[in-house]
């Protein structure tokens, strides 16, 4: 059997641990803090969640919105466009997670290299959604989506 120090078994340890184990993890594109303000109609009493998608790809983020402020630092969010989807809910959040949808609104931001601390995000009541407005939305699309790769609804000018 073999026997090894406490100061042999450490250092193999502290090897370990300073080369890690296995492939190395590709952290992704850097991450940047954020955080700013949501308001609806000018009030800014507002409780929710916000998902931040960058439109070239990438990780997103998501952040909760506590009284129409919100920040994000770990991991933050990847710098340029993108897609955000604000979910306001009825209140705040109880501690047993109760709480209900009021509607979801799609916008869009730009995160700045190095992070943005000024986001502003003014919502009126007609760009809020309930989740079946949502899913008829949905249905349009896919519909109109399928008349086009059928050539459907567009003018063959080449028979002109």
């Amino acid at each position: 059997m073999l026997k090894l120090s406490v100061s042999t078994t450490l250092i193999i340890i502290a090897s370990f641990a300073v080369s890690g184990c296995g492939e190395a993890v590709d952290p992704g594109p850097p991450r940047f803090p954020i955080s700013g303000t949501v308001t609806l109609d000018g009030d800014s009493d507002l409780h929710g969640t916000l998902f931040f998608v960058p439109l070239d790809g990438g990780p997103g983020t998501s952040c909760m919105i506590e009284g129409g402020a919100f920040s994000s630092t770990d991991p933050g969010a990847v710098a340029g466009p993108q897609g955000v989807t604000v979910e306001i809910f009825d209140g705040p959040r109880e501690e047993d997670g109760d709480h209900e949808l009021k509607g979801t609104a799609l916008v869009s931001s730009t995160i700045a290299e190095g992070g943005s601390s000024d986001i502003s995000i003014t919502l009126k009541a007609e760009d809020i959604k309930t989740e079946e407005q949502l899913e008829k939305e949905a249905q349009r699309r896919k519909i109109l989506e399928r008349r086009r790769e059928r050539g459907e609804g567009q003018s063959d000018r080449s028979k002109i």
